[in-house]
């Protein structure tokens, strides 16, 4: 969940959604939970402190299995080995990725998503392939669509969506430019980051 960016993004745009957002970190869940008093979401998002990879400590908390129509999750992705250390431990939390962390991932995102539940997942673009892998078990009809920083300059991220349970085949989209050459977002960027535009990728969507 982190500080509950994308939760309040979620809520602002959807008037009937429910949301539950887990958070390891007490920090941030206290940071979450205050964005949340101060937005007025209070009856549309709850925080829950707990770890995402400790399906036991989940369950008692209140989190059903297979209960989520959606499930969404930004996971660490800078590797322990290609990161530098950082002297602020929630940022090495937050970011840095151990072994497995991305199949530990898609294994409590299935969990928790009801049959024929969507998915949505961001991550670094480099590392599509481990996410294709980690996903495509338990997810199918996946949907890539790259964030490209600037035109002409490759993908830093990828945003994956899919369906639970789906055999549906792969599809890739053209993507999104989110700067123009002086910096600012462009005008499809600034209607989804700003006006809370809906980013459809799936089909029936």
């Amino acid at each position: 969940l982190g500080t509950g960016v994308a939760a309040l993004a979620l809520a602002t745009r959807v008037a009937d959604v429910r949301i539950t957002g887990v958070e390891l970190q007490p920090a941030l869940c206290a940071i979450a939970r205050e964005n949340v008093r101060l937005n007025g979401f209070e009856e549309k998002i709850t925080v829950v402190e707990g770890d995402v990879m400790a399906s036991a400590q989940l369950r008692e908390r209140g989190l059903k299995q297979e209960s989520f129509a959606h499930v969404m999750a930004n996971p660490p992705y800078h590797s322990q080995a290609a990161s530098r250390a950082s002297d602020n431990s929630a940022v090495a939390t937050a970011y840095v990725a151990g072994a497995d962390v991305l199949e530990k991932w898609a294994r409590c995102l299935a969990a928790m998503a009801a049959p024929r539940a969507s998915l949505t997942l961001i991550h670094r673009a480099q590392e599509t392939g481990r996410v294709l892998d980690a996903l495509s078990r338990r997810f199918g009809q996946l949907t890539l669509y790259p964030l490209f920083p600037r035109a002409g300059a490759p993908a830093s991220r990828i945003l994956v969506q899919g369906i639970k349970g789906s055999r549906a085949p792969l599809r890739m989209l053209p993507g999104m430019v989110l700067h123009e050459p002086g910096g600012r977002y462009t005008a499809q960027a600034e209607r989804i980051l700003r006006d809370g535009e809906a980013l459809r990728l799936l089909p029936d969507d």
